[in-house]
């Protein structure tokens, strides 16, 4: 009595959709690199600026940085529909 498991690709996941935002976010800002446009150079930067906690013995910092420009942008958004249509 051999039962049919299915075995469901589970690609409508959050890792895959954060992997393929990333990837979509770097090809658009390799491509803004390669152009000679200022307006498509241009990147805005927002985060959280670096904390230091130091214990004499350890030292652990926090913190983070986002540049985003209009390509970048764009291919991160290339990334999240073509997350939407797998």
């Amino acid at each position: 009595m051999a039962k049919n498991i299915k075995i469901k690709q589970n690609r409508q996941n959050p890792w895959f959709l954060g992997l393929l935002l990333i990837v979509g976010g770097l090809i658009g800002n390799v491509v803004a690199g390669m152009l000679t446009l200022p307006v498509l150079k241009a990147t805005a930067s927002f985060g959280l600026p670096t904390a230091t906690l130091d214990l004499s013995f350890f030292k652990l910092t926090f913190g983070f940085t986002i540049a985003l420009g209009p390509l970048t942008v764009l291919g991160m958004l290339f990334g999240y529909f073509l997350y939407k249509r797998l």
